[in-house]
C-alpha cells in the first residue's frame, strides 16, 4: 500500500508493518472506530510536536514496553509508574509484644541487578511510650544501602543502616524514612521492616495510607 510521500508496507503473512511512514503537520493517525469515537493514536501538530493518544483515548504500553528519550546516542528512560513506583497501604498492620523486625505486608519494591534507587517512606505510626517504634529495610544479597529517619515532631535524625529506634514517646505521629540503595548483581525485593523498640503487650500500628515512593536514579 502506497501512502503519498511515504510508503507503508504491510506483511500480511506475519501481520507486521514495515517501512517508513511520512506525515504532514496536523495529519493524525487514527485507530479503529469504537462506539462512534475514533481512536486518536498519533498526530504531528504545526509546532512539530508529536502527540500520542488524546483525552478520550490514553496511550498504554503493552508487553512490558517502555518509553525512552534518545540523546547523543544514549537512551534514557522516561518516568512512568514502572520507574516511579508509589505504594500506599490499604489496611492497618499491627505488631503486639514483639521487638523483632518483621516485613511490612505491603510496602515493598522490586529492583533489578545493578540499579540505583532512592526510596522514601511516610508512615502513620501509633504506639505507646514503652513500646515505641523501630524500623529498617532489607535488600537483595550484595546490595548496599544507607538511610536516615526522623519523627514528624522531632528534629533529631537517626541512621537506620543497622536498625533505627525512635527515642521519644509519641502516639499517632508521622515517621519519615529515606534510603539510597545500590543494587549489586542480584535482583530482588526491597522490604520495609519494623517492630516495637521494646516488646510490650500492646498494639503498635502502621496505619493505612502510609506510603512508599521510589525513584530510580541509575
Amino acid at each position: 500500500m502506497r501512502g503519498g510521500p511515504g510508503d507503508i508496507f504491510v506483511n500480511i503473512a506475519g501481520d507486521e508493518m514495515t517501512g517508513t511512514l511520512v506525515m504532514q503537520n496536523s495529519v493524525p493517525i487514527w485507530g479503529r472506530n469504537v462506539a462512534g469515537q475514533p481512536r486518536h493514536l498519533v498526530s504531528l501538530d504545526n509546532s512539530d510536536s508529536l502527540n500520542l493518544g488524546d483525552i478520550y483515548h490514553p496511550l498504554y504500553l503493552r508487553n512490558n514496553g517502555y518509553l525512552f528519550e534518545r540523546y547523543n546516542g544514549t537512551s534514557y528512560d522516561v518516568w512512568t509508574k514502572r520507574s516511579l513506583p508509589i505504594v500506599c497501604k490499604t489496611a492497618d498492620e499491627t505488631v503486639n509484644n514483639s521487638a523483632t523486625l518483621q516485613t511490612d505486608d505491603e510496602l515493598s519494591l522490586s529492583v533489578g541487578a545493578n540499579q540505583v534507587w532512592v526510596v522514601h517512606y511516610y508512615l502513620w505510626v501509633t504506639t505507646t511510650a514503652t513500646a515505641l517504634f523501630r524500623a529498617n529495610i532489607s535488600v537483595p544479597t550484595g546490595a548496599d544501602y544507607d538511610g536516615t529517619g526522623y519523627e514528624g515532631s522531632s528534629s533529631a535524625i537517626s541512621p537506620f543502616y543497622s536498625g533505627w529506634d525512635l527515642i521519644t514517646a509519641y502516639n499517632g505521629k508521622l515517621v519519615f524514612l529515606q534510603a539510597l540503595i545500590r543494587v549489586g548483581v542480584n535482583a530482588g525485593t526491597v522490604h520495609l521492616l519494623w517492630a516495637q523498640k521494646t516488646a510490650e503487650a500492646s498494639d503498635t500500628v502502621v496505619e493505612a495510607d502510609s506510603s512508599m515512593v521510589a525513584i530510580r536514579t541509575g
